[in-house]
């Protein structure tokens, strides 16, 4: 079947996550009093939410309850999508020795924003809870102080880290795996997917390889995209790792937030990145990552001019805890690998995430080919030459296709690029009858494990497109046409942004949750024209036969603001549907022109 792609975008997969935060009274400190109304509000909106969609059963981690479809390992890196205040969230599980870390990352900690009015101004922690425990513990949430660079007070580390010292807040972790699979936080009442290559394990964070044959090879097999959390500030951190045969390895770093950038630029988002050429395999335990940072004068960086030196030099420094799991030493980050080797062979699809190491923006690549032809998209949310034309700090406007070009010709095309005429008029989208803005080299080389190098700019992407092996959540004789229970990316054709849905049914009724990290339609006079987690789509409790015709409620939300889901009426109501298509993993939305499609990239 012929099937146009689209591509997702990580650049906004970074700025994702937000303010998982049901707080009651006992939960704050003393000098919290202030939250009061907020927690209130809080404990609402969640009720509210849980109220209209739960499902009848959880299964505690380790019970024999447990769904057959969840990870036997919950160590892996989880996103999840408050439906509050329209943002992702990033969770990250530790696992080793029975003793579990989790991290809980969020761009827009309600509680913090409230005294910083910034993004990425807080992170939470719960330090060495019992495996067996993760149903009934609390995580410390830390704001980050004026005039300070991390979330963190300086003398905190590790073990010292606790609510008793020096956190801002308490907040309710409880994870439970629900039979429909995923995690569910009771508190909030959120549902988070793992999108970590569900191979890493429990406990086995030694540094052994469980590779046949490598075992002195430490950095064998370490090719791949990788997510994780900057536990300092809190934004997300990508990490794009290639070495060749000749064993030197590229590295590519990009960061929702770069401190020292953000110092530069004054910028909340991106425009910043690092670089590592060159770095033999073997000294991937040793060795510097060169950040540079962009200015709205110097959009781009050419990172081989010699004359334009970084702006900082990090510790690289790369230890292997497993296969898929790395830890840079300096930072203590760590890194989850997301992507997933595929084939390029016959009728395929892959969806793959790349950085761009000019001007510090996350690229998605969508490819598929059908009866030797294929379709291409790529977006950038900040596409230089559309930026040029854009007033502000917005990173819309621009959408790259090339269709029905000849599979054996994928090493030599073009993509025709488009850009929004006038930011202002976002909503009415991309004119595409128009002459394409610009011309990009689109040829690619593929190289091992399903990563591939466009060869015009040398820029790397990887697929993480998981495809679906589980089917739907009731017992449908067809399961590899059924929508299963994850998270989808997939783009817009109307002004290149992405949509991100969350589907999850339990005994056939359905909710469905649409992130994007700008709603166009919000961007008006009732969000004081806020352009960034401005909108929420929600339908809840979705006859799962229903799920090819629904309507979803969009609610429009001004930055920092959280939704009531009692009291707060929608602002407008859209018809929407998802069905599922080949190959399996893949959703198509009807209706839009053209068809939009989703690929599953939640690996369980």
């Amino acid at each position: 079947m012929k099937y146009c792609c689209l591509i997702a975008l990580a650049l906004i997969a970074l700025h994702q996550g937000q303010s998982a935060n049901t707080l009651t009274q006992g939960e704050i400190g003393a000098d919290s009093s202030v939250l009061d109304e907020y927690k209130l509000k809080s404990a609402k909106a969640a009720k509210g939410v849980k109220k209209r969609f739960k499902s009848s059963k959880y299964a505690k981690k380790g019970k024999s309850s447990k769904s057959s479809s969840s990870s036997s390992s919950i160590t892996g890196i989880y996103q999840g999508h408050d439906v509050e205040d329209s943002s992702q969230q990033k969770l990250e599980i530790l696992c080793t020795d029975g003793l579990c870390d989790i991290t809980l990352q969020d761009p827009l900690f309600s509680t913090c924003y409230k005294f910083l009015g910034g993004f990425f101004g807080g992170i939470a922690f719960a330090k060495n809870v019992p495996e067996n425990n993760l149903d009934n513990f609390t995580l410390c949430l830390y704001c980050k102080e004026e005039n300070l660079t991390s979330s963190l007070p300086t003398s905190l580390e590790g073990s010292d880290i606790n609510c008793g010292n020096g956190s801002t807040a308490k907040l309710t972790g409880n994870i439970v795996i629900p039979p429909e699979g995923g995690l569910f936080r009771e508190g909030p009442g959120f549902y988070y997917y793992k999108i970590s290559d569900p191979r890493i394990k429990d406990g086995l964070n030694s540094g052994a390889s469980s590779r046949i044959g490598q075992d002195d090879d430490e950095f064998a097999n370490v090719s791949g995209f990788y997510a994780g959390i900057d536990t300092k500030i809190g934004s997300n951190h990508l990490l794009n790792i290639y070495c060749n045969n000749d064993k030197l390895c590229n590295i590519d770093l990009l960061a929702g937030s770069f401190d020292t950038c953000r110092a530069i630029n004054g910028l909340d988002f991106y425009r910043g990145f690092g670089v590592a050429r060159n770095i033999l395999q073997d000294s991937l335990d040793d060795f510097e990552i060169k950040l540079y940072c962009l200015t709205a004068v110097e959009l781009e960086v050419d990172i081989n001019d010699p004359s334009r030196k970084p702006d900082a030099i990090l510790t690289g420094n790369i230890s292997r805890l497993q296969d898929g799991l790395l830890r840079r030493t300096g930072p203590g980050f760590t890194y989850y690998l997301v992507s997933k080797p595929a084939s390029p062979k016959n009728d395929f699809a892959q969806k793959l995430y790349g950085i761009d190491v000019e001007d510090g923006s996350a690229q998605g690549l969508a490819l598929a080919c059908a009866g030797g032809l294929c379709d291409i998209t790529l977006q950038d949310a900040s596409f230089s030459t559309c930026i040029n034309n854009i007033a502000g700090d917005i990173y819309l406007g621009g959408l790259a296709i090339a269709q029905n070009i000849p599979q054996d010709s994928l090493d030599n095309f073009k993509l025709d690029l488009y850009c929004v005429d006038d930011i202002s008029q976002l909503s009415k989208g991309i004119d595409y009858n128009a002459a394409p803005v610009a011309s990009l080299d689109g040829s690619m080389l593929f190289l091992e494990d399903g990563i591939i190098r466009r060869t015009g700019p040398n820029f790397m992407y990887s697929n993480i497109f998981w495809g679906d092996k589980l089917g739907g959540s009731s017992d449908k004789a067809n399961k590899a046409m059924t929508i299963s229970n994850g998270k989808y990316r997939g783009i817009r054709y109307l002004d290149g942004g992405e949509d991100e849905v969350f589907t999850t049914c339990a005994d056939r009724i359905c909710q469905v949750t649409v992130f994007t990290p700008i709603f166009s339609n919000c961007i008006n006079p009732a969000t004081n024209f806020n352009p960034y987690y401005n909108g929420v789509g929600i339908a809840m409790n979705v006859p799962e036969d229903s799920l090819e015709n629904f309507e979803i409620d969009i609610y429009c939300i001004k930055r920092g603001q959280e939704i009531d889901f009692d009291d707060d009426k929608p602002t407008y109501t859209i018809g929407y549907g998802l069905v599922p298509v080949d190959p399996p993993g893949t959703l198509v939305r009807p209706g839009m022109d053209p068809d939009m499609f989703y690929y599953r990239t939640s690996s369980e």
